[in-house]
């Protein structure tokens, strides 16, 4: 049997603790993966894994042609109803022009056979009840893509955490390999148009990713299956979830509900443009069998992302030279099948607008970095989470024990981005809005937030040694009344309309807002002036936290020393960093 050896090898490998299950239908799909990737004919394939399932006798990728006349003879009399007798059938009709009622007919003179085959052959043939059943089924690979979506329906698109979008160094290699066969595709699609020549290849993707088409009904049954399987409500989650990928105009992404009296109410229109464009970002999902194009590895539609290979970004600039509007430029650059890709998120992180040479350049850099400034790299990224948890609760402890020194203005103008953040999310956590409260009581994935059951019974306990009795029970809450109404929008006052996440003012505006907020809800936020006039004491929880980055911050410093690709000037200045640090733990 043709590479017998290598698929075994490739299909162990892909099953969890290399014990291929043959009963396990996720193994069959990585058998059927294996087979195709080394060369296997698809209905080869589909023949050899349907004996597999109905236990019947293994036959070889070439078993077929090795038969001489008399064997396949023999197999198409004991097995009528098998695809390989259907298309020897199918085959000698096209020979010799004839029906395959007047060959049955010169084979078997049979009057009763006369009198009763034209009927049934007059007509297209009609699949057996088994084949009807076998053609109702949705593709065993799809259905398992299909189960994996239902697995991680509940995740959400990771948004938290310096380096949690970092590209490992093996996706960085994926990415080198992939956009090199790229631009090597592109280069020959450009010879072909010039000479005038057909160009028809598939865009590259990872030798793992075993493409295969997902026709309209295929993908009718699909979406059917994951909205019985869901729910409707869950189900329409999903589709707004799907339909916002890629970061694009809203409008292309706009979902509605049907209106009474139309058919399929209530439920969303399937007509719409987001729930089109969630329909045919999961055709192209299921293509790719549910992996990144770009490192061939599974991908939770959580950690999936669309990307324009030609930017979206670009339509402004296209609608200029082309005489046409924006948004006629923005729908077609959004061709699902024809200018996306579906890749995990560090990936599209790195990639960002980078296209052709740009992009090459930025993976050529970075696979250039030497094995310290990878390992900067992570301790750099580990540094900057553990502050940043540390801070949080650091204000979060000190605000429920009813402690608002830290709210000054000295130490507000002193605070980074992070340790300003960590005071206004923490100033929340105290004086919540109704959505904040929902939030902390039953969680947000999205956020990071896990639910905490007792988070008011914490709220309770606090304003009470404040001075400040909640009411019993949560429902009972007056929004409009403090300490609820003192909440902070750490967002939306930076003056966009859209990404609201985005619009965090700059530093100084900032740390303006923030004294403007706390004096206006009646928190002393001593002046600097006032300050100096205190006996302030030192805070050593803070004072902690400083020493214990400022350690961090040495051990990332002294790994920069050991960088190869340091100049000594650049070394000379890292030590001078060293003493420093060390001499303000002194």
């Amino acid at each position: 049997m043709k590479n017998w050896d290598k698929i075994l090898d490739d299909f162990a490998r892909k099953c969890k603790g290399g014990a291929p299950d043959m009963t396990n239908p996720r193994h069959l799909a990585l058998l059927r993966e294996s087979l195709l990737k080394f060369g296997w004919k698809e209905n080869a394939t589909n023949e050899f894994l349907g004996n597999l399932r109905d236990g019947k006798e293994i036959v070889t990728e070439d078993w077929w042609s090795d038969l001489d006349p008399e064997g396949q003879a023999k197999y198409i009399k004991a097995h009528p109803k098998s695809k390989k007798a259907q298309e020897a059938e199918a085959e000698k009709d096209d020979e010799d022009g004839e029906s395959k009622k007047k060959k049955k007919s010169k084979s078997k003179p049979d009057k009763k056979d006369k009198k009763e085959k034209p009927e049934k052959k007059s007509e297209p043939q009609k699949p057996s009840e088994e084949q009807q059943q076998e053609k109702d089924k949705i593709n065993v690979a799809v259905k398992e893509d299909l189960d994996f979506i239902l697995e991680h329906s509940e995740d959400v698109r990771t948004q938290g955490g310096a380096g949690s979008n970092t590209p490992s160094r093996q996706q960085i290699k994926d990415m080198h390999t992939f956009y090199e066969e790229r631009a090597k595709q592109d280069a020959r699609r450009k010879e072909a148009e010039e000479k005038g020549e057909p160009f028809d290849e598939e865009p590259y993707v990872h030798p793992d990713v075993v493409q295969r088409e997902i026709n309209d009904e295929t993908l009718d049954k699909s979406i059917d299956y994951l909205k019985e399987e869901l729910g409707p409500e869950e189900f329409e989650k999903l589709m707004r979830f799907i339909s916002k990928g890629g970061a694009v105009s809203p409008a292309l992404t706009k979902i509605t509900k049907l209106k009474k009296g139309q058919p399929g109410y209530p439920g969303i229109d399937p007509d719409s443009p987001g729930y089109k464009r969630a329909r045919e970002i999961l055709r192209l999902y299921l293509k790719n069998d549910g992996k990144c194009v770009v490192t061939g590895v599974p991908m939770p539609l959580a950690q999936c992302e669309p990307d324009h290979r030609i930017p979206y970004g670009s339509a402004a600039d296209e609608a200029k030279r082309n005489g046409t509007t924006k948004e006629e430029e923005q729908a077609k650059l959004d061709n699902i099948q024809g200018n996306m890709d579906l890749v995990i998120g560090p990936v599209n992180q790195f990639k960002g607008s980078l296209v052709e040479d740009k992009l090459l350049n930025e993976i050529r850099k970075e696979l250039a970095l030497s094995d310290e400034a990878v390992e900067t790299r992570r301790l750099e990224t580990e540094y900057t989470n553990a502050r940043t948890a540390a801070l949080n609760k650091h204000y979060r402890e000190k605000f429920l024990n009813g402690d608002y020194t830290s709210l000054s203005e000295r130490r507000i103008e002193e605070a980074d981005y992070a340790e300003r953040n960590a005071m206004m999310k923490s100033w929340n956590y105290l004086h919540p809005s109704k959505k904040e409260f929902k939030e902390q009581l039953e969680g947000k994935k999205s956020k990071g937030i896990e639910p905490d059951l007792d988070y008011y019974e914490k709220l309770k306990k606090s304003w009470k040694a404040q001075g400040v009795e909640l009411p019993d029970n949560h429902d009972d809450i007056d929004w409009d009344n403090p300490p609820f109404n003192k909440w902070m929008n750490r967002y939306g006052f930076g003056g966009g309309k859209s990404r609201e996440r985005s619009n965090r003012q700059s530093a100084v505006p900032e740390r303006k807002y923030m004294i403007e907020h706390f004096t206006s809800q009646g928190q002393d936020v001593p002046t600097i002036e006032e300050e100096k006039e205190r006996d302030e004491v030192v805070d050593e929880a803070r004072e902690k936290i400083r020493n214990e980055m400022t350690l961090k911050q040495i051990e990332i410093e002294k790994v920069k020393l050991k960088d190869p690709d340091k100049s000594d000037a650049q070394k000379k200045n890292i030590k001078r960093k060293i003493d420093k640090l060390q001499k303000s733990l002194e």
